[in-house]
């Protein structure tokens, strides 16, 4: 789904396991997008967020971290390695447009982190963690 996102109305677009919908989806990501946060990772997207947007973002950093945020405690089952299995087999496509996602969004991270004045972005507790995440 994330690949036919990105991708666009091209008619490859509509094969999630076309490869040329996967370089479209990169190449949109790249020539179209600022930043393409990550959830899992969302107090260092709004860092990203301001630094690439800052007539919309400033001070977006600020505003989250005074907000509660709970993680899903929602109980699911643990799925099986047979299932497991075919969803990676199902999703090849969309993991490896994630994979690329994530390798970008922490380049962008690391260049933020060592050439800008970061300390404008996050309290000096956090910077740790931003230049020693994996």
């Amino acid at each position: 789904m994330m690949t036919t996102y990105f991708c666009g109305t091209a008619w490859e677009c509509g094969d999630r396991n076309s490869h040329r919908a996967l370089q479209l989806a990169k190449k949109h990501i790249e020539e179209e997008y600022s930043v393409v946060g990550l959830l899992e990772n969302l107090n260092h997207t709004m860092i990203l967020l301001e630094h690439y947007i800052p007539g919309f973002f400033k001070g977006a950093s600020d505003y989250y971290s005074t907000k509660k945020v709970e993680e899903n405690k929602n109980s699911h089952p643990e799925q099986s390695e047979k299932v497991m299995q075919k969803l990676k087999e199902e999703l090849k496509i969309d993991i490896e447009l994630y994979d690329f996602v994530v390798q970008r969004f922490n380049a962008q991270l690391q260049y933020v982190t060592q050439n800008i004045n970061f300390n404008n972005y996050v309290n000096e507790d956090d910077t740790n963690d931003i230049l020693y995440q994996n």
